[in-house]
């Protein structure tokens, strides 16, 4: 076994075959039993739909059976001479008369019962019927009688199926009532009779005993007992079941049980029986006769397989021996083609591919040189980025001593100064606040997130933009030509993208017009057409050669050295107009420079006519509206303030302002310490940092909340941190005031008089 194993894994031809042969099996195995199951199902509906025919039949015959007796005797009773004999009241004359109608009318025995339930005259013929169990099996047909009614009922006696009528009679000259019972044995004959009139046989059960049946003599009772009992204990009594799947004797049959008798103490059922043996063994024939017939061409078709195979293997082996030609180097290697049919399709692609291959060896060998500056690029595209954030880092340690600066300075402008000291002092205030400006753009720029749109004005984006160039415009000899149009609709944005596709284009326009001595000219154009807001970028400097144009957006192209551009930051700038709905275009005629034109649809929800000129707000937290230099004279001087920060310098700073206005401050440089004055003392207004060794801001605040939710309303925050998502996440969502250094003294002041006035 084992060597015939290894033989078939070491030929094709075997495992082809074999796979084959299992395959044709397989589909004519489920495909014969998909027949078989199919057809099985359509025996069994179409014997069931028969068998729920015959079981309505069944008991629309003993209905009207029953209903046929009940009429025929009810007018027996009253013939002149069963009356008269009745009136009688003697139980011999009664008798004589009974054994009279037993011969005329061929019944098994006949009762007469007085109105006390006692048996008066009775008459028998078959001697397998005894008249006490007769009695006794009648005796609730009896007690309907006495009531008045003709009753008509299948009862079991002595062992034996009986049918009986009761019909009430007068008894004796004073008409006393009584019953007469009319007696037959319904054994198989009845059921033979119903028999011949459907297609289904019958089982008559007393409870779960076997009374009669229409089956051959054959069948074994116990198997129809256990199936009736089977049955009807599966389903509700008093109510016929719907067909179910028996085997009886061998035979395949579907069975349905009901009652038949409406006497509850004696249950007496039927099993109606519908066979589809027959056609399930014409079944098995066919399917061993398919069996045969696919036998036959697995055979046929493995022998043809095998010769197909002998045909095909032959040039494959000469593929082989290319093949491994090519593998060890020699791509100039062809194979003989030997026809037009599918194998020499083969050795003709295979031949193709080698020529390929030699025309490959060389662009691998150059995309390979290409992948390599790409490796270097993106090297380089991590250090933009991690250039970026130590930007980010170094503008919010910025922030800090600005704001120390500017608060000094501030203070210093409210003393009585020298003109040429109040000139001194203006320059320090002017040179920070362009340092502020500086460090809140660059913080903006450097910010990284999800896209975040609002409205924009163009224009006053584009001067943003500019304002960051200026050093380097200026140096570089290179005057800005503005053409905007005054009134120009908004546009929904990213703001911060925006600006990062206008540095990018302005950037290269002053590296080109750099390249060629400086002394240039960058013009900025804005206008509105349909829908659209157009922003024209072009310079004067070298310009664009046309076989650059068609791969300027292509991610990594770049005509610059190594070490003077990514080739980002034209597709970055692509993708980021193309997501903002936008298109962007570029064109360079011979001479004449570079123009970039940007086209962004209009904001959707404004009036475009009114050309608002909203210049969107830089990423800090939300800040009061600046009050006059007297707006603290509406404060309450006896009013509190506890300062928390971990900086002296800021301590002092914020005590000594508050000081001149009147405040009674208190200081602490950590929220531990913070909480210990708090709970020595009463504030109307804390201003707490948000980054502290120890407890944060955010830790200070819920700590109050717990214990004071009134004083957790006067807080006023204070950050340099503006650019981390977790800042700017808790400050939306806790509405409170927040400071963003570097502030001024009036924003300052402007805060602490909102909260004072809303102690």
């Amino acid at each position: 076994m084992r060597r015939l194993a290894q033989r078939i894994r070491g030929s094709f031809k075997l495992k082809v075959i074999l796979s084959a042969v299992v395959v044709i099996g397989t589909v004519l195995g489920v495909t014969g039993a998909m027949i078989n199951r199919g057809f099985t199902r359509q025996f069994e509906a179409e014997a069931a739909e028969d068998l729920r025919r015959d079981g309505a039949a069944f008991i629309q015959w003993h209905e009207i059976r029953a209903r046929a007796l009940a009429d025929r005797f009810r007018s027996l009773a009253h013939e002149p001479r069963i009356k008269g004999v009745m009136t009688t009241g003697d139980a011999l004359t009664i008798r004589g008369v009974l054994l009279d109608l037993l011969g005329q009318l061929q019944l098994d025995a006949v009762l007469v019962t007085d109105d006390s339930g006692g048996r008066l005259a009775e008459a028998c013929r078959n001697p397998r019927l005894q008249i006490p169990d007769l009695a006794a099996a009648a005796t609730p047909s009896v007690d309907l009688a006495l009531q008045g009614q003709v009753v008509a009922n299948v009862l079991v006696a002595s062992g034996r199926l009986v049918e009986t009528v009761s019909v009430p009679v007068a008894i004796g000259e004073a008409g006393g009532g009584g019953v007469l019972t009319f007696a037959n044995d319904a054994g198989g004959a009845a059921i033979q009779e119903f028999r011949r009139m459907s297609s289904s046989d019958v089982v008559l059960m007393d409870g779960t005993n076997l009374l009669a049946s229409t089956l051959p003599p054959g069948i074994d009772a116990t198997e129809l007992e256990a199936a009736y009992s089977r049955i009807a204990l599966s389903e509700s009594p008093g109510k016929a079941t719907e067909p179910r799947r028996v085997e009886i004797g061998g035979a395949h049959y579907l069975a349905l049980v009901g009652p038949l008798s409406s006497v509850p103490e004696r249950p007496l059922g039927y099993l109606l029986l519908s066979s589809y043996e027959g056609p399930l063994q014409e079944l098995r024939t066919m399917q061993r006769r398919l069996a045969f017939i696919g036998l036959g061409g697995i055979l046929a078709g493995s022998g043809a397989i095998w010769f197909l195979l002998r045909q095909v293997l032959k040039p494959l082996d000469t593929l082989r021996a290319g093949a491994e030609a090519v593998g060890k180097g020699d791509l100039s290697h062809q194979v003989p083609v030997s026809g037009t049919d599918e194998c020499g399709q083969l050795a003709n692609a295979f031949n193709l591919m080698t020529r390929r291959l030699l025309q490959s060896r060389s662009q691998l060998e150059a995309a390979h040189e290409s992948l390599k500056s790409a490796q270097a690029q993106l090297i380089e595209r991590e250090k933009l980025s991690a250039v970026g954030e130590f930007v980010a880092g170094v503008t919010h340690e910025l922030n800090n001593p600005l704001a120390v600066i500017l608060g000094y300075a501030q203070l210093l402008g409210e003393e009585a100064l020298s003109p040429d000291q109040g000139g001194y002092l203006r320059h320090i205030v002017g040179g920070v606040e362009r340092c502020r400006k500086i460090t809140r753009g660059l913080l903006a720029f450097a910010r990284q997130g999800p896209s975040e749109r609002v409205h924009v004005q163009i224009n006053d984006l584009l001067e943003e933009t500019l304002g960051f160039l200026q050093f380097e415009l200026r140096a570089s000899k290179i005057s800005v030509v503005r053409h905007f149009e005054p009134r120009l609709p908004q546009i929904t944005a990213d703001p911060q993208q925006l600006q990062q596709v206008f540095l990018n284009i302005m950037n290269n326009a002053r590296q080109a017009m750099e390249e060629r001595g400086g002394n240039g000219m960058l013009t900025l154009t804005t206008r509105s057409a349909v829908n659209q807001v157009w922003i024209v970028i072009e310079d004067d400097g070298p310009g664009i050669r046309p076989e650059h144009l068609g791969r300027l957006f292509t991610p990594f192209f770049t005509t610059k050295p190594v070490g003077k551009g990514t080739g980002l930051g034209m597709s970055v700038s692509y993708g980021i107009v193309r997501k903002h709905g936008g298109e962007i275009r570029a064109e360079s005629p011979p001479g004449s420079g570079a123009r970039f034109t940007i086209e962004l649809p209009f904001a959707k929800d404004q009036d475009v006519s009114t050309g608002a000129t909203t210049t969107p707000p830089p990423p800090v937290t939300r800040a009061p509206a600046s009050p006059n230099r007297n707006a603290a004279t509406a404060i309450q001087p006896a009013q509190r303030v506890l300062v928390v920060d971990d900086e002296e310098s800021f301590l002092t700073l914020y005590q000594e302002v508050l000081h001149r206005r009147g405040f009674e401050v208190e200081t602490a440089a950590d929220g531990d310490a913070a909480l210990a004055r708090l709970a020595q003392s009463d504030f109307d207004i804390i201003l707490c940092d948000l980054r502290m060794p120890g407890l944060t801001g955010q830790e200070t605040l819920e700590r109050i909340q717990q214990f004071d939710p009134e004083i957790a309303g006067r807080i006023i925050f204070i950050t340099g941190d503006t650019l981390s998502d977790h800042t700017r996440t808790f400050i939306e969502s806790h509405d409170r005031i927040c400071l963003s250094k570097p502030f001024s003294m009036e924003e300052f002041l402007a805060a602490v008089v909102r909260v004072s006035r809303s102690a």
